[in-house]
């Protein structure tokens, strides 16, 4: 998929764990995230609801 963005000139960021894109996530704020539902550590769900409680509200 990361090769695939680059030949699309589309500029991403790409994380191996869950636990790693969580610590993105508190510095920067993404206009789309993309994942997959089996990941190391946390599962994507798991991202998926963190990111839920940490974003609710904000517009």
């Amino acid at each position: 998929m990361e090769q695939s963005f680059e030949l699309a000139d589309i500029d991403a960021k790409f994380f191996a764990n869950v636990e790693d894109a969580l610590l993105c996530l508190k510095q920067e704020t993404p206009l789309a995230i993309i994942s997959d539902i089996r990941l190391p550590g946390l599962s994507g769900l798991d991202l998926l609801n963190t990111i839920s409680h940490h974003y609710a509200g904000i517009r």
